[in-house]
């Protein structure tokens, strides 16, 4: 499964990144809260990418389980409808000829 992670900062804009985990949610926070309790700057290393950060300056992080988005090309819409059915245009409607 994959995880994001938005980690929120002071003066800054919010970071988002994401790690390959099959950790559950609990185990996966409780894990980088142990990488950030100390408030020296910590490597926070993941399977997409690593920052380095500096807890203190981190005013909350955020970590949800994500679906990675499929790369499958989108499936050919099969026409139900019955050609019977459809309205027939006209194609010389409206032309007006002298």
């Amino acid at each position: 499964m994959t995880k994001q992670i938005t980690i929120v900062q002071e003066s800054a804009s919010p970071l988002v990144i994401e790690d390959n985990s099959d950790d559950t949610i609990a185990e996966y926070t409780k894990e980088l809260c142990r990488l950030l309790e100390s408030n020296n700057i910590s490597i926070v290393d993941t399977s997409t990418c690593s920052v380095i950060i500096r807890p203190n300056k981190i005013t909350s992080i955020i970590v949800r389980d994500i679906t990675p988005i499929s790369t499958k090309a989108p499936e050919e819409k099969i026409n139900t409808e019955n050609p019977a059915t459809k309205k027939q245009v006209d194609p010389d409607a409206g032309i007006i000829s002298d």
